[in-house]
């Protein structure tokens, strides 16, 4: 330090101002990222720019999910209702099928009746088969009386009264040979079952060459069930059983004490073809 010129030392100036200093923070100095971290938030950037992408196309795909739910809740609520008509239109078939079978069980009901009134009508009705054509003339009521009591030998307490008698109008197709039925009614119901019982025990009635037959007349339903039936008989007899046609058409097969009866050929030949039928 100079001397002065008293042999005092110098002092400072201090007139003369210091600058100010400011310190600087470390946070507010720019500091550069290395490589690897700007790498690093590239690759984030392009992973979120890739979510917002498919967030994006996923909110298109909802929207066009929304639509079809909403277009399939639409198809369903009309499905409903055709579903609801048809329901109600199952329900009015079953009541009028279920009236179906309660008027199918009437309509079976008036025609058994109807053949049941049928065959009442015709049991004053006898048929002849196997006499040959116009043996009976232009009058066959009064041949009629006059050949039965003999060819029979009734020795019935009354006199043999026939009501009417003919011939089936017309054959059944121009090749068949065989005479028509000859179908003569009785006045009594008693004379009616004479003739056939005397019939039935004499298997050998003819006259002038014909074999005849007399059977009952029935309705044409009871004749072609009764007809059905009697085409088992030599099955029956080839298997041991006891039968009989019973009026107007059931069909008993016995063997010992067991029997049962039939009023469906179907049936009996259902039975037949068992291996070993029982009886109950």
């Amino acid at each position: 330090m100079a001397a002065t010129r008293q042999g005092k030392p110098e002092k400072p100036c201090t007139s003369a101002k210091r600058s100010k200093i400011t310190p600087v923070s470390p946070s507010s100095v720019p500091i550069p990222l290395e490589a690897e971290e700007l790498t690093e938030t590239s690759d984030i950037m392009a992973e979120l720019f890739k979510i917002k992408l498919m967030l994006t196309d996923n909110a298109c795909k909802l929207s066009e999910v929304k639509e079809e739910l909403l277009s399939l809740k639409q198809e369903f609520q009309t499905d409903r209702q055709r579903i609801s008509v048809i329901e109600e239109k199952i329900g009015q078939l079953e009541t009028f099928t279920q009236k179906c079978e309660e008027e199918k069980k009437d309509v079976t009901a008036l025609k058994n009746q109807l053949i049941d009134m049928e065959n009442r009508g015709k049991r004053k009705n006898i048929r002849i088969l196997g006499m040959a054509e116009n043996l009976e003339g232009g009058d066959p009521v009064q041949f009629l009386e006059n050949l039965l009591p003999k060819l029979l030998q009734l020795n019935s307490k009354w006199p043999l009264e026939i009501e009417r008698a003919h011939r089936i109008p017309k054959r059944k197709s121009a090749n068949q040979t065989a005479p028509r039925p000859l179908i003569f009614k009785v006045l009594r119901y008693q004379q009616a079952l004479e003739i056939l019982k005397v019939a039935k025990a004499n298997k050998n009635l003819n006259y002038k060459g014909s074999k005849l037959i007399l059977v009952p007349d029935f309705a044409k339903y009871t004749a072609n069930i009764r007809k059905q039936f009697l085409t088992f008989r030599q099955q029956l007899k080839e298997k041991g059983y006891i039968y009989g046609l019973y009026y107007p058409s059931t069909m008993r097969v016995s063997t010992g004490n067991k029997s049962i009866y039939f009023q469906d050929p179907a049936k009996l030949k259902e039975f037949l073809t068992q291996d070993e039928p029982m009886l109950t």
